[in-house]
């Protein structure tokens, strides 16, 4: 099997394409290790049972804030969609990894029993916007445990990867879920003013 599937950024939406999203789900299932950038993020996280929304006001441009939770770190990201991932109906064992600052909307996912990870924006794209680029190495992460769980013959697999990350990286999706309230409450505070 491949040691990795990323699923890229593309027109349209996840709902558009049911057979696709049904293929995602084979693939995620099949537990090989999987990134999803932006349309790929809202197809994982279809697959995965998960609701999307439609945006009042979609992400546009070079210039859109996200909060990396475990960190609490921000970013500048580029954008170009009018969907999202809804925080009310999150993919059972995905806890939120990104939020967006200007409407606390879900912009990344980390699942806990599938070796997965996804984010809305475009993470070390070409228009000089690198910071995030740690997400690709979180990907190349969970390769090689996956790769190291094939050799050793464990059973466990999926699992494997998330352990392997730190407490601070494991937030239960409830406490994400608060963190993006308050963050998007202040937001608002900020701009009233």
């Amino acid at each position: 099997h491949p040691d990795g599937i990323l699923l890229s950024n593309g027109p349209g939406s996840s709902e558009a394409e049911p057979e696709i999203v049904a293929e995602v789900k084979k693939l995620a299932e099949s537990g090989v290790p999987i990134m999803g950038i932006d349309l790929g993020h809202l197809m994982l996280a279809s697959a995965m049972g998960g609701g999307l929304i439609k945006l009042k006001h979609g992400h546009r441009g070079a210039n859109q804030p996200v909060r990396y939770l475990p960190t609490d770190r921000v970013y500048i990201s580029s954008q170009n969609h009018g969907y999202a991932v809804s925080m009310d109906a999150l993919p059972q064992g995905a806890e939120v990894t990104f939020v967006n600052l200007n409407d606390g909307s879900c912009e990344g996912l980390l699942y806990e029993k599938l070796p997965a990870l996804s984010v809305q924006f475009r993470p070390g794209n070409d228009e000089g916007m690198v910071d995030t680029g740690f997400l690709f190495d979180q990907f190349m992460k969970m390769m090689e445990v996956d790769e190291n769980a094939a050799e050793s013959g464990s059973q466990e697999g999926n699992g494997d990867w998330f352990r392997s990350l730190t407490m601070r990286e494991r937030r239960p999706a409830a406490h994400c879920r608060r963190r993006a309230w308050k963050s998007f409450s202040l937001t608002r505070i900020r701009q009233q003013l």
